[in-house]
Formats: C-alpha cells, structure tokens, sequence
C-alpha cells in the first residue's frame, strides 16, 4: 500500500504542476519578456513560452495523471473516509492552487496542506488509520514544503506582483527579510516543534535522526544570500535530507 500511495501522490503532484504552468502561462506570469526570472536548477516555467510543449500537452497531461490517480485509488485504497478525503483535498489543491489559492496570497498555506502534509498523511492513511504520529509528521513536512517554494519564488516577486501574485516571498522582499534569515528561522522552527513533538510522545524518539539535516539548512542560508541558484540546491538537499534521515532513525 505504501507504494501505490507513493504513485499516486505522485501523479497528483505532477498533475498539479501541470496545471499551474498552464495557468501561469495563460494569465501571462510565465511569458519570456517581463515574466518570470530564469532558474538555474529547473526550465518548467519556459517549456510553454519556449514553445517546447504546448497548452494542450499540459492539460492532457494533467488530465491523464488525475486520471490513473483516480485508477489507483478505485483499485487499491482502503474504503475509509480519511483515505478519500485526503486524496479529495489533493485534487482540490492542484486544481485550485494558481487560479484560487496564490493570487490571494495563501499560496504558502495550499502549498503546506497539499505539498506537505497532505500528502504524508494520505500515505499514513493508505497503510493504516490515521495516528497522531502521522498527523504530526505530515506538519513537519509541509513547512518544509512551504520553504522550498518560498525561496522558489523570490527570483519571481516583483513580476508576479505586478499581476497580483502576493505570497510569503512579496512580504520578504518588501520588509527586506534576507532569505538565509527566513531558511535559518524556518530550520529552527522545524527543530523545536520535532524536540517538542518526541518530548510529548506523539511521535518516535527515532525521528530526531533527521535534526542532523540541520546544518545543511544552515549553509543554506549562507550560501543563498549570495548564490541563489546553488543556495536553493543545496536547500533541496537539506529537504529531502531530513525525512530521509527520520526514516532511516524509524528503520534502525
């Protein structure tokens, strides 16, 4: 079952990349001139305005994903509440999240609840009723979802402004909030609501491994104040670092 629900989040995840460069590319935040800055670790924002796929392909493609999702799920998943509700409410984010979500500036809190803890916590359900364990797991990885597309948006903010994309990262740079400040504050925070969450019991002691990411965020921040590209890289690193690490504390 974990691995259908890995599949399936997935197919929802890609689904909803799919829609938000279409999105993006229709309301005009990824056209080429006055559109949104290039990246050094990734080219989706200019697939569309570069002509490499069309608006069709990303709606098909879309389309297909939540398609063999939905497959998936009549074949595979428990009959449970929890269960579907959770794959509701990722089908639900990845439609809503560039049309409904961003421009009104909760695009940090959709990017919590689908990219993070939604979709740790349907995994849980998949294999077994959901625990307080799950519950809590799920809200460490969707901050650290919500930082690594925070600092993904700031080469964007003053053109996604312009066309009313306010977020987490328009408020940074108005304030003049230094992003190795936000990574170190947002690490900090991950690390004292994991000591907090094993202090209380509601997750394993084991899954303190994963505190030893912690200075890969930290060079995160020194290096992104002054190399964007290889500061956001090294963050994913120290992304997948921590979960991978949890898990290998819960295997040991």
């Amino acid at each position: 079952q974990w691995f259908v629900a890995f599949v399936i989040v997935g197919l929802v995840l890609t689904a909803s990349h799919y829609i938000n460069n279409w999105r993006d590319y229709v309301r005009g935040f990824d056209a080429i001139e006055n559109g949104s800055t290039g990246k050094s670790y990734t080219s989706a924002s200019k697939l569309l305005p570069a002509g490499l796929l069309s608006t069709t392909d990303m709606i098909h493609g879309a389309l297909v994903m939540l398609g063999l999702s939905a497959m998936l799920m009549l074949l595979y998943a428990p009959h449970r509440l929890d269960v579907w509700g959770l794959y509701a409410l990722g089908v639900f984010l990845a439609l809503t999240y560039t049309d409904v979500f961003k421009p009104k500036g909760f695009g940090e809190a959709a990017l919590f609840l689908g990219h993070g803890w939604g979709t740790t916590t349907f995994a849980y359900a998949m294999v077994k009723p959901i625990g307080i364990d799950g519950f809590i797991a799920g809200i460490i990885l969707g901050m650290l979802a919500a930082l690594v597309y925070t600092l993904d948006q700031l080469p964007d903010v003053e053109t996604d402004f312009g066309k009313k994309a306010r977020d987490l990262a328009y408020i940074m740079f108005k304030a003049e909030i230094r992003p190795s400040s936000y990574v170190w504050f947002t690490a900090s925070a991950i690390s004292f609501l994991t000591v907090a969450f094993v202090l209380l019991g509601w997750i394993p002691k084991e899954m303190l491994l994963g505190l030893l990411s912690m200075p890969l965020f930290h060079v995160t921040g020194v290096v992104i104040d002054y190399d964007y590209g290889k500061g956001v890289l090294i963050g994913l690193v120290a992304v997948w670092a921590f979960p991978l690490l949890a898990t290998i504390g819960l295997l040991l």
